[in-house]
């Protein structure tokens, strides 16, 4: 079994619009790191932000992060 983290992804689109989802990965993200076609749309964005939010009890996992990335 994978030990997965969810990460919750904002998108701000170059025509200033915003695209979010959440996906699940078996690792933290980092500052910097590229996205590339996130939920089957074909887009690339690095990640500008990202916030830890607080363990929820009993939880089990890598954690959940907020994420903050630009279209590029």
């Amino acid at each position: 079994m994978t030990v997965r983290g969810t990460w919750q992804i904002k998108i701000t689109r170059l025509d200033g619009t915003e695209f979010k989802y959440t996906e699940h990965r078996a690792r933290a993200p980092q500052r910097g790191e590229i996205i590339e076609n996130p939920a089957g749309h074909r887009l690339r964005a690095r990640i500008e932000s990202v916030t830890e939010l607080p363990a929820q009890p009993g939880a089990v996992g890598l954690g959940i992060w907020q994420v903050n990335a630009q279209e590029i």
